[in-house]
């Protein structure tokens, strides 16, 4: 898969021990260390598929930056490659007939694509929602689309980086029963939420006091 993230000289050893420890998983043997540029570019494929893997364990991005040294448009590049390998590999499995992994290929599809574990995958499908919306939503317990479905919007405007605007998007995806009183707070909340903003915005020299 190319390109490769290759890795610097100071993740040489941290890389090697990687592939060992994995040796026996890989379809082919480790090439001979005295062969340097066949062996360096055994390692960046080893880096690369570490670097998707933490991705799709939900490593943050800043870490991903600090421990890989990887950059935004380089792990993207990585990301989309990843995408059309594991795509590729799902329709020759068909063509093949072997049925019992096109699942999973689909599943670890869509994992490349958004960064998430599996768990994730139902939330992060729904627009306006990423990876660490996702997590927040999972963490209070909104894990399905059912459990979002039968959630009242307060409860979801009042998760982290979720508030009135979002709740109200996911609410619109969704579907479920919302009480006209309760679509009435919301409305006030928002407004209130939109008058504070702007009062911000509008005063930007001053200290404020927010109660």
């Amino acid at each position: 898969m190319h390109p490769l993230l290759r890795p610097r000289r100071r993740e040489y050893d941290e890389v090697e021990s990687l592939a060992m420890e994995h040796e026996e998983e890989f379809a082919c043997e480790i090439p001979d260390y005295d062969d340097m540029i066949e062996f360096e570019q055994f390692l960046g494929e080893v880096k690369t598929a570490a670097v998707l893997k933490a991705w799709i364990d939900e490593v943050s991005e800043n870490d991903l930056l600090e421990r890989f040294s990887v950059e935004p448009g380089d792990r993207y590049s990585a990301i989309l490659n990843a995408e059309w390998l594991l795509y590729a590999s799902q329709e020759l499995a068909k063509v093949l007939g072997i049925v019992g992994y096109t699942k999973h290929l689909s599943q670890l599809t869509e994992r490349v694509r958004h960064g998430v574990k599996a768990e994730l995958l139902p939330l992060v499908k729904l627009r306006g929602i990423g990876r660490v919306r996702a997590r927040m939503l999972y963490n209070a317990g909104l894990r399905t689309v059912e459990s979002l479905k039968r959630a009242p919007i307060s409860r979801l405007a009042g998760v982290p980086l979720i508030g009135v605007k979002l709740a109200r998007l996911i609410k619109e995806q969704v579907g479920g029963v919302v009480e006209e009183e309760e679509w009435r707070r919301l409305e006030e909340l928002e407004a209130e939420q939109k008058a504070l903003t702007t009062f911000i915005e509008e005063e930007p020299g001053e200290d404020k006091e927010i109660n």
